[in-house]
């Protein structure tokens, strides 16, 4: 259809804004919209909008917030194929699955400032 084509436009400039520290407020306007797309694939759409928000969040040293984001919606980003886990192959999450898992590493590293430490990049 074509709000799923429309969709798909915005899915692939989250993406790419996601990748790019200058754009991070870009990828928070277009994720907006993923989580608005109904029918369908609307559930995709918005689990992946949620992966977005934990990948922002990961990005911008808020690890809370992405555990948060992560733990409260894990059985959607699960069946999408965000996140291991379900009945969904492995490669259903392509660029999505690899963003949020390196997000979720820097997210878990031990050796990184928590969410309250003086940071340039807030």
């Amino acid at each position: 259809s074509g709000q799923e084509w429309k969709a798909r436009a915005h899915e692939q400039l989250v993406l790419m804004y996601l990748r790019d520290k200058d754009r991070w407020g870009d990828a928070k306007t277009e994720l907006q919209t993923l989580q608005t797309v109904t029918g369908a694939s609307g559930s995709a759409f918005a689990a992946k909008g949620r992966a977005a928000e934990a990948i922002l969040a990961a990005y911008q040293h808020q690890r809370q917030l992405a555990r948060d984001i992560v733990s409260q919606n894990r059985a959607q980003l699960q069946t999408h194929g965000l996140i291991p886990g379900g009945e969904t192959p492995p490669e259903a999450g392509g660029s999505w699955r690899r963003l949020l898992a390196d997000a979720m590493r820097l997210v878990n590293d031990e050796n990184r400032p928590d969410d309250n430490a003086p940071n340039s990049n807030q």
